[in-house]
C-alpha cells in the first residue's frame, strides 16, 4: 500500500512538473510573440506614419551629423546656413545657424554680416546644446541687450587651444568684433592636453594620437540601426534612461574623471604630465588669446561656473576652477563673470539635489533652461556695472 500510493505521489508531482514545464514555455512563446509583434509594429509605423518633422520624436541618430562638421583649422565647427533640428540625450531641439556657422535665433532672417558688437566664446555650455537659441544665455544676453550686434562663436567640445585657433582664423577672415566673452570650461585642461595640440602651422586639423578623418560623433552602426527603423523602441528606451533610471550620482561616476581635477589633483585623464601641466596649457592658450585680441584693440571677459560634480563633491567659494581665472583676470579682463557663489548661495538654501534638478539636464552637466537663465543673471549685473562705469 505504501508503495502504491508513493507510486500515485510520483505520477502526480511528475504531472505537475510537465504542467509547469508547459506553463513555462507557453508564457515564453506568449511574451515572445508579443515582442516580435511590438517590434513589427514599430517598424511598420517608423515606415509608413511616423512623421521625421514631429518634434516629439524628431530624435534622429545622425542628426548631429547634418551640422557638425569638420574644419581644417580649428577642428570642428556647425555648417552654415543651418535650419533644423537638433538633438541631445532624449530632446529634440530647433537650431539654426547663420553664413559663418555661428549659431542664432531662427527667427533671424538677415544675414549676420561682418560687424559685430560682443562675441562669445565656449564649449557646449556656450553653444547650450539642448536648447534653443532663445532659452540660452547667449540669446537671453542678445535679446536684453537688443541694441547690440551678438555673434557666439561657442561650439561643443572646444577649449583655450581651439578659441585661440578659430579666433585668429575669424579675425583674418574679416569678422570684427569689439569684446570677447569667453566662458572657460571645466573639461577645458583635459581637452587641451589629452585632445588638441596646435601644428606648426598654427591650425588643429586632427586630435591628439589619433589619424585624420575623424568624423565627429559618429553614431554606431547598430544605434543607427534601431533608431532609423524601430522609433518608438528608442523612444521607450530613452524614457526609461533618462526619466526613470537617469540619477545625478550615476551622472556623477560618469564625468568624474574630467570634472573632479578642482578638488582632486591626482584626477585621472589629463595625459602624462598631469593636471597641473593640462591647466598651464589652458592657460597659455588664454594668454596668447589674450596677446592677439589686444593687438586687433578688442576687450576680454572670461565667465566660470560649475558642472554637477562640483555642485554636489566641492567648495563652491574659493574652489580651483575660480580662483584660477580670477587670477588670469586679474589685469587682462573687463569683466570676471564668476557663477560659483551664486551656486553656492543655491545649495546653502534648497541643497545640492535641488540645484541639481532644477538648473541641469537631467542626467547630464548641462545647464537647463533655468540653469541658462541663472548664467544670464549674472553676465546681466556684469555687463550692467561695466557699461555704467
Amino acid at each position: 500500500m505504501v508503495l502504491h500510493h508513493q507510486s500515485k505521489t510520483n505520477k502526480k508531482d511528475y504531472f505537475e512538473l510537465s504542467e509547469r514545464k508547459l506553463c513555462g514555455k507557453l508564457y515564453a512563446a506568449i511574451l515572445s510573440l508579443i515582442v516580435v509583434l511590438f517590434f513589427a509594429v514599430d517598424f511598420c509605423y517608423t515606415k509608413f506614419y511616423f512623421d521625421a518633422n514631429d518634434v516629439a520624436l524628431a530624435e534622429n541618430a545622425q542628426s548631429e551629423k547634418a551640422y557638425r562638421v569638420k574644419h581644417d583649422v580649428y577642428h570642428h565647427t556647425l555648417k552654415s546656413n543651418f535650419n533644423g533640428y537638433g538633438v541631445w540625450g532624449r530632446k529634440s531641439y530647433r537650431i539654426c545657424t547663420d553664413e559663418h556657422g555661428f549659431k542664432i535665433s531662427c527667427y533671424q532672417k538677415e544675414p549676420s554680416g561682418t560687424q559685430f558688437d560682443i562675441a562669445f566664446i565656449g564649449d557646449s555650455f556656450t553653444e547650450a546644446v539642448g536648447m534653443a537659441y532663445e532659452d540660452s544665455f547667449v540669446g537671453m544676453f542678445a535679446n536684453r541687450f537688443n541694441e547690440l550686434k551678438i555673434a557666439n562663436f561657442g561650439v561643443s567640445a572646444y577649449s583655450p587651444s581651439v578659441y585661440l585657433t578659430k579666433v585668429k582664423h575669424i579675425l583674418h577672415g574679416g569678422i570684427k568684433f569689439k569684446h570677447l566673452v569667453v566662458f572657460v570650461d571645466i573639461s577645458d585642461p583635459q581637452d587641451d592636453s589629452a585632445r588638441y595640440i596646435i601644428n606648426s602651422k598654427g591650425s588643429i586639423p586632427n586630435l591628439r594620437k589619433i589619424a585624420n578623418k575623424i568624423e565627429l560623433n559618429k553614431p554606431s552602426a547598430v544605434r543607427v540601426l534601431i533608431v532609423d527603423n524601430f522609433r518608438l523602441t528608442t523612444v521607450l528606451y530613452r524614457y526609461v534612461r533618462y526619466d526613470l533610471f537617469g540619477p545625478p550620482q550615476d551622472l556623477h561616476r560618469q564625468s568624474i574623471n574630467i570634472s573632479n581635477w578642482t578638488y582632486n589633483s591626482d584626477s585621472e585623464g589629463y595625459g602624462e604630465l598631469g593636471v597641473d601641466h593640462a591647466i598651464d596649457l589652458s592657460i597659455n592658450h588664454m594668454k596668447e588669446l589674450y596677446k592677439l585680441i589686444k593687438l586687433n584693440d578688442i576687450k576680454l571677459s572670461v565667465g566660470v561656473y560649475p558642472w554637477p560634480d562640483q555642485i554636489f563633491n566641492d567648495k563652491l567659494i574659493g574652489n580651483r576652477q575660480s580662483k584660477i581665472w580670477k587670477d588670469f583676470c586679474a589685469y587682462r579682463c573687463e569683466m570676471y563673470i564668476d557663477l560659483f557663489p551664486k551656486f553656492a548661495d543655491l545649495r546653502r538654501s534648497i541643497g545640492a539635489e535641488k540645484v541639481y534638478s532644477r538648473k541641469y539636464l537631467n542626467s547630464d552637466v548641462h545647464f537647463n533652461k533655468s540653469g541658462n537663465s541663472l548664467v544670464f543673471e549674472a553676465l546681466f549685473e556684469s555687463y550692467s556695472k561695466y557699461a555704467n562705469q
